[in-house]
């Protein structure tokens, strides 16, 4: 009897926790830009600057890329954002069942985008020189 009531009358509190749900961040999706012998190099640099606020010399850099490589990653976005700003060439320029200059892509072309990068170091733009 330290506290003045008998042991067997004290009484015992559970510890309460506390459950927190994580919610799971959705799947990161790319912008990719295609290269094709259907949309003009001013398009698409016009389309960068509008939809992804890039400025002349960048957009021309990523058009360039899109070029010699055949595809260039622009952006990464949640699958609504990425979809949406991969329509917006559609809606901008002419009407063409074949042109489909950027695409939204995750499994298909690419590998979603792991949050596990390292996010610390600077991004390198290599690009080919010939």
């Amino acid at each position: 009897m330290r506290s003045g009531l008998p042991v067997n009358q004290k009484t015992l509190e559970k510890p309460r926790t506390k459950t927190k749900s994580k919610t799971q961040r959705p799947p990161l999706w790319k912008v990719i830009l295609l290269n094709d012998d259907f949309t003009p190099r001013e398009f698409v640099v016009l389309v960068l600057k509008a939809i992804f606020r890039m400025n002349e010399s960048h957009a021309y850099k990523v058009m360039m890329t899109a070029h010699q490589r055949g595809a260039c990653v622009i952006a990464v976005y949640t699958r609504d954002v990425a979809e949406t700003k991969a329509m917006f060439d559609e809606a901008l320029g002419p009407e063409s069942p074949e042109k489909k200059a950027f695409v939204a892509a995750q499994n298909t072309v690419c590998a979603p985008v792991r949050s596990n990068r390292p996010t610390s170091g600077k991004a390198t733009n290599r690009t080919r020189r010939g």
